[in-house]
């Protein structure tokens, strides 16, 4: 920790609030960049003095975010109390995490349709709507409308699915899914002339996020 005229920066919050006025510093940052800015009323201050960027400085230490290098996200504010001579706010912080939902999606399709193998991706980016593109690989052969009709009806297929257990999933919170496998033709099985396959798993990624209460004391 520096060594931080604590007297002269505490004589400049008693400064600018003794009118009443409300003194912050603010913060919003991550993925390598950011930044720390002081407020009066809620404006912010532009050509901040030399001791208003001790100020801001020793917050910015205080919270210990450095450069915001990092993959994670973060945002808060800091108030002055003029009666206890700290400042006080939260801090809120957020960083991508990874998750496993187990499901039960269910394809199926004739076994009329020749092909080597169904490559399948799933993509669900947080509030958006799911979607699925589905393509069968045919080595030798040729790629017909039969084809096409049937990727287009996995595709909606997997995307009702898909939204269901989202659902289920977002009771926690806003997800995305971003996956992608393939199914090679002597992995299935026929019964009456239908294939069916079934994805027991989704990984997902969310938005892992906490809220902390900061307090900055301007008596060392």
């Amino acid at each position: 920790m520096k060594d931080y005229p604590y007297d002269e920066m505490l004589q400049r919050c008693e400064e600018l609030t003794r009118n009443g006025d409300t003194l912050a510093v603010t913060w919003n940052g991550g993925n390598d960049s950011g930044w720390y800015e002081m407020e009066i009323n809620g404006q912010i201050v532009n050509t901040p003095s030399t001791t208003d960027e001790k100020i801001i400085d020793m917050v910015a230490e205080h919270i210990g975010y450095g450069s915001f290098a990092g993959n994670f996200s973060t945002e808060g504010k800091v108030v002055y109390n003029h009666d206890e001579k700290c400042f006080e706010g939260t801090d809120t912080y957020s960083e991508e995490d990874l998750g496993d939902h187990p499901c039960e999606i269910i394809i199926t399709f004739s076994k009329e349709l020749w092909f080597d193998r169904l490559d399948i991706s799933i993509e669900d980016i947080y509030d958006e709507d799911p979607l699925t593109t589905a393509r069968f690989i045919i080595l030798n052969g040729p790629y017909t409308i039969e084809h096409e009709t049937c990727q287009k009806a996995i595709q909606e297929m997997i995307d009702e699915q898909v939204n269901i257990e989202v659902a289920k999933i977002e009771d926690e919170g806003q997800v995305g899914i971003n996956t992608s496998f393939s199914i090679h033709l002597n992995d299935l099985q026929a019964e009456d002339g239908i294939y069916t396959y079934k994805i027991d798993s989704l990984p997902y990624s969310y938005e892992n996020c906490r809220t902390e209460s900061r307090t900055i004391s301007l008596i060392p």
